[in-house]
C-alpha cells in the first residue's frame, strides 16, 4: 500500500516539477533538461541511503524480486527486509519533497 502511495506521490511531484520547470526554462530542449534534472535529484537522494537499503530498492524495482527472495539473497528475515524497504520509501518520499 505504501508503495502505491509513493508511486502516486512521485507522479504528482513529477507533474508539479514539470510545470515549474516549463515556466522557468525555455521551450527548446525542455524535455531532456527536465528528465536530467529529475534523474539527478533521485540519484542524489538514493546516494544518501545505506548500501544495504539501496540493494533492497534495486532488487525490488529492477530485479522484480519479492520480499522472500530478497531476504534469502541478503540472509535476513523477510520482516526485516519489508520494514527496511517501507522505511526507506518513506525517507525517500520525505527527502524528495
Amino acid at each position: 500500500m505504501l508503495f502505491i502511495i509513493f508511486i502516486r506521490w512521485y507522479k504528482q511531484k513529477k507533474i508539479r516539477t514539470s510545470k515549474k520547470l516549463n515556466s522557468i526554462m525555455s521551450t527548446e530542449n525542455n524535455g531532456a533538461d527536465e528528465k536530467e534534472l529529475l534523474a539527478a535529484q533521485v540519484t542524489k537522494v538514493l546516494n544518501t541511503i545505506t548500501e544495504e537499503k539501496q540493494k533492497i530498492i534495486r532488487l525490488k524495482y529492477w530485479a522484480h524480486l519479492d520480499f522472500k527472495q530478497i531476504a534469502e539473497y541478503l540472509n535476513k528475515s523477510e520482516a526485516v527486509v519489508k520494514k527496511s524497504y517501507y522505511n526507506t520509501l518513506l525517507a525517500l518520499k520525505n527527502r524528495l519533497r
